[in-house]
């Protein structure tokens, strides 16, 4: 039986052909008698074109196409693909031409060959005036690649099996060419696959690559699989009787009950994200094939009326099919005490998700596996190729094919318009992303977005499934897009398409306009930093740029982003403030670092929150790493340090702000700043908690909180240890993107005085909401 009606698929092309064809031959028992003879002319040409030259691994090189040709026969490919596969090293290596070709054999056929030929260096220097590196190469044929996909799928199934054979011959490559190709099939050749619904190929191409990249991970998760397997052979037939049982007492039509394969790539995959060295397998996984699409909705209540199911661990995959062309339904319940994960579909869908593309040819031995939802799928994802390229034209190769790897073939979502139209994003995608996946215009002018009808950021991460409406600035003729979209340490925008919409409407600003929006947004992320009143001038010198109109076009043209503009800026006054502090014979006044504390043994502690006073270890209590800590200030500003419940820690060393909290830190610590962040906002309810979230998420201690609310509006105020710039930029910007903050400020560095939150706040006018309320009337409004 064929591969492509085999439910399990667990059987290989044939390898090792000989090079007159025979095995090749006896597969096309489906061709017509007229295509056999073309076929046959095609394999002469080849043998021709490529005597008497040999592989690495010393066999005859026609046998590569023939081995080519052998797994597309496999599933029942037509004749211009099997041609073009015999043919696809015969325009690159030979003297026949793809005019030729074409002459011979026809149009399709030429553009196949031409697709999967590598791009052509000569002509490729002379369109771009200059000599091609050999990454610019790769890239170029990669470009060339895509480009023909689009008109012709069967580019990319002959490229993918042409690099499958590749990998399989792989070790007789020399080491570092070994590495090379490995590395390129992982990023270019199993991602298209994935994309292509080839999940069987996707799946031995990454583990020939991994094999090769990490050979002793590799081989301990292949035996950690064998050993699974054993083991579950073992178990899953009275598994599979108990589910065969259910299948016929709901009366219900099967086909068969198979085990999922394991993947052996996927496992290796999640050691990565969680870097841990077990190798977790659970017991069997199975897969109940149906006749048709509503039964397996049944045999899904029946499953769930038998066994409990696991909350949070069932996915629809056939109403939403995945971005693969992957469909089946996903549960997980309790069987004997263990979790078990059931796959339900039908033979087609079975097909379909190993075989993706492929099915269209499955389809001649008259099973209907080549849906008009499989063909929209795949046209969708050729628009995505055509919308990159369209939105890049005016970038070389590098940067169009980078676009179609991070944001094509990277792991798809599937979010919705408020019409209900299905819009595919990679994982990580935000609101702004998917804005200018509708449109650059929409993109333009998104200024918030509500997701499932909940107010969120445009930092927001999309989920699977999210229903999205954009909220488009209105008081603009000509939306435009905000700078801080750029920085992708600020997080607004994970794709290409995305970052190409915002920069090319900078990059188009003419000099004066540049200049006029640059310096506004310097003067707007002057005053988040607490610096309104700083001089241009000084502000420049910090930033090196030699005038002060050169910093703000530089800035309106989104060649300085506000994250660089911003940490630069704050560096240099940091510098500065150091270096006032260590002149100034005031210890006191210094700013807030984490220093160490030395027991009676010599052992160095680090503690944070001290405010650089001089430190001693109670000799009562005896203090050490993790146990809970407060300070007590003594009369002559040392700080003793007890631990929490110390019988010297008296009712009255406590009064009076005599005590401080304190925290054990790490030599890493030392560097920690205390500084102080102010958020200004329309009280709410959670809004406290979506600040603290952001601290909590990048990590950041707080070292106090102090709150005021007056006519519905609130002033929150904090110190928090940070070690770099950025955790302070990062923090205003994600603050201020906060449904009702009215502004998210940088009010300096903690001192020493200031860690009891009254000292601080006395007179300060950046903690009074009259103040505030005047300086920001216009934002109110809004």
């Amino acid at each position: 039986m064929a591969l492509g009606i085999n439910p399990n698929n667990d059987r290989y092309p044939i390898e090792n052909i000989s090079e007159n064809g025979e095995e090749f031959f006896a597969l096309l028992t489906y061709i017509p008698r007229q295509d056999l003879e073309e076929i046959e002319d095609a394999f002469q040409l080849a043998k021709e074109e490529h005597a008497g030259l040999k592989r690495k691994s010393g066999e005859p090189f026609i046998c590569h196409p023939l081995t080519v040709a052998s797994y597309l026969a496999e599933y029942f490919a037509d004749t211009p693909t099997l041609i073009a596969a015999l043919l696809h090293d015969v325009a690159e290596d030979a003297e026949v031409t793809v005019q030729d070709i074409e002459h011979r054999y026809g149009s399709e056929v030429r553009r196949i060959v031409d697709g999967v030929t590598k791009f052509d260096k000569v002509t490729g220097e002379a369109r771009l005036g200059r000599k091609l590196t050999k990454q610019e190469l790769t890239t170029a044929t990669h470009y060339k690649l895509f480009e023909t996909m689009t008109a012709d799928v069967r580019v990319g199934v002959v490229k993918i099996f042409d690099r499958l054979h590749n990998m399989r011959t792989i070790c007789h490559m020399p080491f570092h060419k070994q590495e090379e190709k490995s590395r390129e099939t992982l990023a270019v050749y199993a991602p298209l696959a994935d994309r292509l619904g080839m999940w069987k190929i996707k799946n031995e191409l990454e583990s020939l690559a991994l094999n090769v990249l990490h050979p002793a991970r590799f081989r301990q998760f292949k035996q950690a699989i064998e050993n699974r397997s054993k083991r579950n052979n073992n178990d899953f037939p009275n598994l599979e009787t108990d589910l065969k049982k259910l299948i016929d007492d709901a009366g219900l039509e099967l086909v068969s009950i198979v085990q999922a394969s394991e993947d052996i790539s996927g496992a290796f995959r999640v050691w990565q994200e969680e870097q841990e060295g077990r190798v977790l397998f659970g017991p069997p996984q199975p897969v109940i094939l149906l006749k048709n699409e509503i039964d397996c909705y049944t045999a899904l209540g029946h499953l769930h009326a038998m066994w409990r199911p696991v909350a949070g661990k069932f996915d629809d995959y056939i109403s939403a099919t995945r971005h693969n062309l992957y469909r089946s339904l996903h549960t997980t319940i309790i069987y004997e005490g263990r979790r078990v994960k059931v796959r339900i579909r039908t033979l087609e869908m079975q097909l379909e998700s190993q075989n993706g593309v492929l099915s269209r040819w499955t389809d001649t031995r008259n099973i209907p596996i080549w849906t008009r939802q499989t063909e929209e799928k795949v046209d969708k994802l050729f628009n995505q190729f055509q919308k990159a390229y369209a939105d890049d034209e005016d970038d070389e190769f590098d940067e169009k094919v980078r676009h179609i790897l991070d944001d094509v073939f990277h792991n798809q979502i599937t979010v919705f318009t408020p019409n209900g139209d299905e819009i595919e994003l990679p994982r990580g995608a935000t609101p702004v992303d998917f804005a200018y996946r509708i449109h650059t215009e929409v993109g333009h002018g998104c200024r918030g977005v509500l997701v499932n009808s909940e107010r969120q950021p445009l930092t927001y991460e999309l989920q699977d499934g999210d229903s999205i409406l954009i909220e488009k600035e209105i008081n603009s003729a000509k939306p435009h897009p905000q700078l801080a979209w750029l920085d992708e340490d600020l997080g607004y925008i994970r794709t290409r398409t995305g970052r190409q919409g915002v920069r090319k409407w900078f990059k188009k600003l003419s000099p004066n306009m540049a200049k006029q929006i640059g310096r506004t947004m310097i003067k707007n992320e002057l005053a988040t930093m607490g610096k309104s009143e700083f001089p241009l001038e000084e502000v420049r010198k910090i930033l090196r740029y030699s005038s002060v109109d050169e910093l703000c076009i530089s800035m309106g043209r989104a060649e300085l982003l506000i994250a660089e503009f911003s940490n630069t800026l704050l560096e240099g006054l940091w510098e500065k403030e150091d270096l006032d502090s260590r002149s100034n014979s005031d210890y006191r006044n210094k700013f807030t670092t984490s220093q160490a504390v030395f027991s009676p043994e010599e052992d160095m502690f680090i503690i944070e929150h001290s405010g650089d006073r001089e430190l001693l270890l109670c000799d009562v209590c005896r203090p050490r790493p993790g146990d809970p800590i407060t300070g007590s200030i003594l009369p002559n500003n040392q700080v003793n340090i007890h631990v929490n419940g110390c019988r010297l820690l008296t009712p009255d060393s406590m009064r009076g702000g005599h005590a401080i909290k304190l925290r054990w830190g790490s030599e890493t610590d030392k560097d920690n700043r205390a500084v102080t962040l102010q958020v200004y906002a329309h009280d709410r309810e959670g809004l406290l908690n979506d600040i603290t979230t952001i601290f909590r998420e990048d990590e950041i201690n707080i070292n106090f909180l102090w709150s005021k609310t007056e006519h519905y509006k609130a002033l929150i105020i904090f110190s928090a240890d940070v070690s770099r710039t950025n955790a302070v930029i990062r923090f205003l910007h994600r603050a201020q993107d906060l449904r009702n903050v009215i502004h998210a400020g940088y009010l300096g560095q903690t001192k020493s005085e200031h860690i009891i939150p009254e000292n601080f706040f006395a007179g300060n006018p950046e903690c009074n909401l009259k103040e505030l309320d005047k300086k920001y009337a216009s934002d109110i409004g809004k």
